[in-house]
């Protein structure tokens, strides 16, 4: 499970590293194509207009002799760009225009420049639909002193249906290679982490072989220990009663150390089963604290219970035992003498699924926030020195997690350095 989420988030950086620099180079790509096609229309309307302005001359001797004998040019409607001869009163010597109805907007923009000038203008036609054209006009003059203007226009239209249709092009194919670089990240990801599972699954068999191991020793020593107390502690001296008292404390911590390290190596295996059953959980959370009872009076800490009167659900009865006695037991831990520890337990819903929600509140030393992920990883300790007067070794909190996932739970902390630490879990019914 473990190397799972480590391949699927190595795969999905790998892919977010992928799509990060699609992106970078679609955009790239999309704006130098794009000015360099958009310069090419420019360019082109500016040698239309120029092409005109040549021509003024010849066509404006032309236009008068017609207007002499009241007679009008005649406009083209050829090819798909624009452009007119204007003489100085603005009427038109010579023309092109594949669609009439854009003459106004043409000439309308035109008037309002200071000239010359060449410029994207937007005109809205009388059936709805806004075109947009590259505009380009100059005044032109002849060697007579007749002035007038040469302007030239290209629809865009296709312009921007090319850069439409590679935008679509760049994001299929973007598509296509983000896909092979998740497949990608996910082989190469396997293939990175072998190495890393051989070495993890021979240390977590050695502890597990280990633990198992010195649990015998560590009873015989235990039981011995307990003969020994009760046949001759009448005959022993104070030192003597006192070394004694400690071995026993000291092998106490071994044997806990032993079984949590024995209860993580096999939840790594997968060797241990959530077994679930219906039970009321409020007699759980009553036996927790009737067991660290005796370890919080010596401390003068108040543990508190607030559950409903009956709260059944349906979980592995002895992991949630052991979930609440956990987090208890850390509270009490970090809880200065005097100060007290609280366990809340309701029925709520959390993101439409109905579940068990239960607040684990200390008045303790409490967490910065960067320690609020760490806390569960296993042997951290954010106090090392309280910690091991207290007796603890850093693995409680990882077990908690192992079960809260075990679940399908989720938990969350917020804490306040010197005032106490809130742990809220959600388990799902």
């Amino acid at each position: 499970m473990m190397f799972t989420r480590i391949r699927n988030r190595l795969t999905l950086l790998y892919a977010a590293l992928t799509t990060a620099f699609l992106i970078v180079f679609i955009v790239i790509f999309y704006f130098i194509l794009s000015s360099l096609l958009l310069r090419e229309q420019k360019q082109t309307v500016m040698n239309l207009a120029n092409t005109q302005a040549l021509s003024f001359h010849g066509k404006i001797e032309k236009y008068e002799k017609m207007k002499a004998g009241e007679k009008q040019p005649a406009i083209g409607n050829n090819g798909d760009d624009f452009y007119y001869l204007l003489s100085k009163d603005d009427s038109i010597i010579d023309g092109n225009e594949p669609i009439p109805s854009m003459r106004a907007g043409i000439l309308l923009g035109v008037n309002s420049w200071k000239l010359p000038k060449t410029e994207i203008i937007s005109i809205a036609l009388p059936e709805g639909q806004d075109v947009k054209l590259m505009v380009s006009a100059l005044v032109v003059a002849d060697e007579r002193g007749r002035f007038g203007k040469a302007i030239a226009a290209k629809d865009l239209a296709t312009y921007d249906y090319f850069l439409h249709s590679i935008l679509q092009i760049l994001l299929g194919i973007s598509l296509l290679l983000l896909l092979i670089s998740i497949l990608t990240g996910r082989f190469v990801a396997k293939k990175a982490l072998i190495p890393i599972k051989t070495s993890f699954e021979k240390q977590r068999q050695f502890v597990a072989d280990a633990s198992h191991e010195l649990r015998t020793p560590i009873s015989v020593i235990q039981s011995s220990l307990d003969v020994i107390e009760k046949e001759d502690k009448a005959h022993l001296s104070i030192l003597s009663v006192q070394i004694l008292e400690d071995t026993k404390d000291e092998i106490r911590r071994m044997g806990r150390l032993v079984h949590n390290l024995l209860t993580l190596a096999r939840a790594d295996s997968g060797d241990i089963e959530i077994f679930k059953e219906h039970f009321d959980l409020r007699a759980t959370a009553e036996y927790a604290i009737r067991s660290l009872k005796p370890i919080a009076d010596k401390k003068n800490i108040a543990l508190i219970l607030l559950v409903p009167d009956q709260l059944f659900m349906y979980a592995d009865k002895d992991r949630l035992a052991q979930l609440l006695f956990l987090f208890l037991d850390n509270g009490i831990k970090y809880t200065p003498d005097g100060g007290q520890v609280s366990l809340s337990i309701n029925l709520t819903m959390q993101k439409n699924n109905n579940g068990i929600k239960i607040i684990v509140q200390d008045t303790g030393i409490g967490l910065a926030s960067a320690d609020y992920s760490r806390i569960f990883e296993r042997f951290f300790r954010t106090d090392k020195v309280r910690s091991r007067e207290a007796g603890g070794f850093g693995l409680g909190l990882s077990i908690a997690s192992w079960i809260i996932s075990a679940h399908d739970g989720t938990k969350k902390v917020t804490s306040t350095p010197g005032i106490g630490t809130v742990f809220t879990i959600f388990i799902p019914c």
